[in-house]
């Protein structure tokens, strides 16, 4: 009977894990998608103001490292291309 217990309660463990993974899922893809958002409309500020600064390229680079360490893919590409195309100067200097 015990035995028994036992097996029970690892199937039990392992549905309690697999739902644990699923929602662990869809919280990453939830940041994920937050996380392209806002490094979008970073991108727009930076493309309209006509340059960025060597501060928020460092910056930058560390969210887009982030974005794709949260498995994000291409969609970034475009406004990848577009940022770093973008004179580097500092606020006073522009």
């Amino acid at each position: 009977m015990a035995v028994k217990d036992l097996q029970l309660s690892v199937q039990e463990i392992r549905a309690d894990m697999a739902e644990n993974k699923k929602d662990a899922n869809l919280l990453r893809r939830g940041v994920l998608d937050l996380h392209l958002h806002n490094l979008i409309e970073t991108c727009k500020v930076y493309i309209e103001r006509g340059y960025i600064t060597p501060i928020e390229l460092m910056q930058y680079n560390e969210r887009l490292t982030l974005y794709h360490s949260l498995g994000g893919n291409g969609h970034m590409d475009v406004w990848d291309e577009r940022v770093r195309a973008l004179p580097l100067h500092d606020h006073a200097s522009k």
